[in-house]
């Protein structure tokens, strides 16, 4: 699948560290400009005195990853990784920043917690395939994290309330939470396509597919989901193909870098898209004027995939 560092996630608690430090580093040398602090005195200065243990086991990653990517500049001595003084670059600060834009980011985050859920349900599967899984473990692992920080309970939920609509996962909820496991579907994205939500969809057609129950006693979307027949020809649209190329730039929406009025209001018509298509009700008129808002913001990013997108919307385009 894509990289995961691109959506800010990660497998390893190496690389979910290195997340930290440089964003303690950042504040660190905001309050004590031009000093070169260790790890442990980052954590103290971060009240982060419990990350110590894994700081010390990690410290040559965390100051390989960061330095390969010309954030800090370390600066060796006796004793190891462990003692070395890290100083913050200009473009370090810029990424520290950048990646607390993208923590705020709701699209963003939103996408990537899918993918976190539908990675992690599939590493539980190998140590207990078919059996449901509590999600609350997931914050037990690196993917539980957006760019160094937690997911909240809430976008674990709405995450996962998607993952059913489109049959990836299925659930059971109740007092204690929410367990979850791989559908056939959600497998296959793991296994064949490494995670890519994007792209699996894109391979499938726009077909009928069960019902997921969620049972046991529901409070949230979870319990809602269901999954019902898209035609494919709607008053000579093929809808089938316009929800396709929906569903890939909502799964390349942190790829496109655009910002947080352009991502709402990406989001907002693509919402509209999918439910009057999804209903039979999206005429020839309404495809083109929400598929022109569509390419108008796809063409403010920079991203090269912006290009293949607009490609696919000028082909739906009459």
């Amino acid at each position: 699948m894509n990289n995961l560092r691109s959506l800010g996630l990660t497998r390893h608690e190496g690389e979910l560290l290195a997340y930290l430090v440089l964003d303690w580093l950042y504040d660190y040398n905001t309050a004590n400009p031009g000093l070169g602090p260790r790890l442990q005195e980052l954590a103290e200065f971060a009240n982060r005195d419990g990350d110590v243990p894994a700081l010390r086991t990690h410290a040559g990653t965390i100051h390989k990853i960061l330095a390969e990517q010309h954030l800090i500049r370390v600066s060796g001595g006796m004793g190891g990784p462990w003692v070395y003084g890290l100083a913050l670059l200009p473009i370090g600060r810029l990424e520290a920043e950048r990646i607390r834009q993208q923590r705020s980011d709701k699209g963003a985050r939103k996408i990537a917690c899918r993918h976190a859920i539908l990675l992690w349900l599939g590493e539980q599967d190998v140590v207990a395939p078919d059996e449901h899984i509590s999600l609350s473990g997931i914050f037990s692992h690196p993917l539980g994290y957006y760019y160094g920080a937690p997911f909240t309970n809430v976008d674990i939920e709405r995450a996962a309330s998607w993952l059913v609509e489109n049959l990836l996962i299925e659930c059971e909820s109740d007092f204690d939470g929410v367990d979850a496991r791989l559908t056939s579907r959600g497998s296959d994205c793991v296994e064949i396509y490494k995670g890519d939500i994007s792209a699996y969809l894109g391979s499938r057609t726009m077909t009928s597919g069960p019902t997921i129950n969620v049972h046991g006693n529901n409070s949230g979307n979870i319990g809602q989901a269901t999954h019902g027949n898209v035609t494919q020809y709607q008053q000579g649209i093929d809808v089938e193909a316009v929800l396709k190329a929906i569903g890939a730039v909502r799964e390349t929406l942190p790829a496109l870098q655009l910002g947080d009025e352009d991502n709402a209001e990406l989001t907002r018509t693509m919402d509209e898209l999918d439910e009057k298509g999804k209903a039979g009700t999206l005429t020839e008129d309404q495809k083109n004027s929400l598929l022109q808002r569509v390419r108008d913001i796809l063409k403010k990013s920079a991203a090269s995939v912006a290009g293949f997108l607009l490609d696919a919307i000028n082909n739906l385009m009459s």
